[in-house]
């Protein structure tokens, strides 16, 4: 049987461990679970999670899978690169995601999320241009598949 607590702890140390490392490297960040936020701003990254997902492996191991999508924007100013280092330093962070047991007493971690064998962190423009009247934005977007294995029981 799934912990029904699996999803809460996922989903919180994501968005705790990005949102501590984004806005340490200077960054903002916005987060949202399946919703997007279309405020124009002079630079952000936005959070996205789809999942968690969780396949039976055994009759007490799971296989976890977690689809995050960071959408960046950044105004071209005087660093026309400058959304080019934002998605550097995106990736470099889906590396390894430690999950704990947020909530918990005492929490502790309960594994790493690391990318899908199979899978790379895709960069992609989606769009350049103004995305509002009067400003110079840059937008795109970093997503990558998380998985990870969870024992209960």
């Amino acid at each position: 049987m799934i912990n029904p607590l699996w999803p809460r702890w996922i989903e919180s140390s994501i968005l705790k461990y990005l949102t501590t490392e984004i806005v340490s490297a200077g960054y903002n960040v916005r987060t949202s679970v399946e919703a997007w936020d279309d405020t124009p701003s002079k630079k952000y990254v936005q959070i996205v999670l789809n999942g968690p997902n969780f396949r039976r492996t055994s009759p007490t191991k799971y296989e976890v899978l977690v689809t995050v999508n960071l959408l960046i924007e950044a105004e071209v100013t005087t660093d026309i690169y400058e959304s080019a280092d934002i998605v550097g330093t995106c990736i470099s962070l889906l590396e390894s995601i430690p999950v704990f047991n947020y909530g918990q007493t005492g929490p502790t971690q309960q594994g790493c999320l690391t990318p899908v064998e199979d899978s790379t962190a895709r960069d992609w423009t989606s769009k350049d241009g103004g995305v509002a009247d009067g400003l110079n934005i840059h937008q795109r977007s970093v997503e990558t598949d998380l998985t990870m294995e969870l024992t209960n029981g």
